[in-house]
């Protein structure tokens, strides 16, 4: 049991966004309710509808890449932007932080998390991957 728990962290610590797929997403939010999904060769992204608060959301993105991925926090002034925007049309934004790969830099993984009812949910969860060649 011990060797499979390594050879899984081994295996996520390891991953790049160009081999994590929306279906690893749609699976790692299971039970989600997903709203909208885009393939793309170099972006790919996910949206739910959900009622799951953006820090649980986020500690089980974190969990899924593992340790050779950092937070990046949003710049405050694009925050403060985007929440105005937001706020104009009746919106909450509760948070959006970008994983990027440690020896790999281009390679980026962005949740974000807002207010807005749907389907009977409270938010909207949104996972982007984005990868260079």
């Amino acid at each position: 049991m011990k060797s499979l728990l390594t050879l899984l962290l081994i295996i996520t610590s390891t991953l790049n966004a160009k081999d994590i797929s929306t279906n690893d997403i749609k699976q790692l939010f299971q039970g989600e309710k997903v709203f909208m999904e885009t393939n793309m060769e170099q972006m790919r992204n996910v949206s739910f509808s959900t009622n799951s608060e953006f820090h649980d959301a986020k500690a089980k993105l974190k969990a899924f890449l593992g340790n050779n991925w950092e937070e990046q926090k949003m710049d405050k002034k694009v925050k403060q932007e985007v929440d105005n925007g937001l706020a104009s049309s009746g919106q909450k934004f509760n948070g959006m932080i970008i994983f990027n790969k440690k020896d790999q830099p281009t390679n980026m993984i962005t949740i974000s998390h807002m207010n807005m009812k749907m389907e009977g949910k409270k938010y909207l969860l949104q996972i982007m991957i984005m990868n260079s060649k």
